[in-house]
């Protein structure tokens, strides 16, 4: 799988509701990173008064950006789940997530300590702009864990993130479009429709929708479609085979049922009737 081709992962909202309860719980934050670092989802509480204290009074957005980027990497290269102490003396884990064996992106959890001092520096800069008792006082309002409670709540976390891997609540941003074209085409194959529509019907371009086909499938939009047509109307005629073989292409989408029949022989080597007549002579 080329790089590219992990642009994201998609989490569908019950994984947000689980992670969101998750960080109520213990008023932590949980935000989740593409592969290449973006920001995909931010839980509640995205930034505590603390941390946006730092960012936005004391100038360190981009030491904060830096170092989550540093341990992405971390995390990467390990493989591993990372915990440490951020630059303004705040505790933070990472860990990474993969889907099929395939890394593609990581979630993160923070915003809490584990100690009641403050970090001296940052301390140093907020008396500097006549904020300190401020810094204070929002610090104090962040969550602090002693050792062991810390521990099993990295634990819960790694839990939880195996869940969603497990029960497939997470999945690559390209098998979600390949997922839900397939489900386009299984709900409206009786009708005329074009790879533009089902297109439309995902959000995509038309040259993505048909890149992500071939690539996960090796097939044509029509082809897929021509195919689900060829086996829904194998279910037809094994539910009504009293009907005749331009019922049945009609019931399918089928307008012409003599293009029906050159599209399913060249499928299945044989002609619908043909395989009517043999599912007749099973059945006596």
């Amino acid at each position: 799988m080329r790089m590219h081709d992990v642009l994201q992962i998609v989490l569908n909202d019950k994984v947000q509701q689980i992670f969101d309860q998750f960080a109520a719980s213990f008023g932590i934050v949980v935000i989740f990173y593409s592969i290449d670092g973006k920001v995909l989802r931010r839980g509640l509480n995205y930034l505590s008064p603390f941390c946006s204290l730092v960012q936005n009074q004391l100038a360190a957005r981009k030491l904060c950006i830096k170092m989550d980027e540093e341990m992405c990497h971390r995390c990467k290269q390990s493989q591993n789940p990372v915990s440490y102490r951020c630059h303004a003396g705040l505790e933070e884990a990472v860990t990474p997530l993969y889907v099929k064996g395939q890394l593609t992106g990581y979630a993160m959890i923070g915003q809490f300590r584990t100690t009641d001092r403050i970090d001296a520096g940052i301390l140093s800069k907020g008396r500097k702009h006549g904020m300190e008792n401020e810094l204070r006082n929002a610090f104090e309002q962040l969550p602090c864990f002693g050792k062991e409670q810390l521990n099993s709540i990295l634990g819960l976390f790694s839990t939880l993130m195996d869940y969603i891997v497990t029960k497939e609540l997470v999945s690559l941003e390209g098998e979600r479009i390949v997922g839900r074209v397939l489900a386009f085409i299984e709900e409206y194959l009786t009708e005329e429709i074009h790879i533009r529509d089902a297109a439309q019907f995902v959000g995509q371009s038309v040259s993505t929708v048909s890149h992500r086909l071939k690539r996960s499938t090796g097939k044509t939009f029509t082809q897929l479609l021509n195919e689900a047509r060829v086996q829904r109307a194998e279910e037809r005629i094994c539910q009504s085979p009293e009907c005749s073989i331009q019922e049945i292409a009609g019931q399918v989408g089928y307008g012409d049922p003599f293009y029906f029949s050159r599209v399913y022989r060249k499928f299945r080597g044989i002609t619908p009737s043909h395989f009517r007549d043999g599912f007749i002579a099973q059945e006596k």
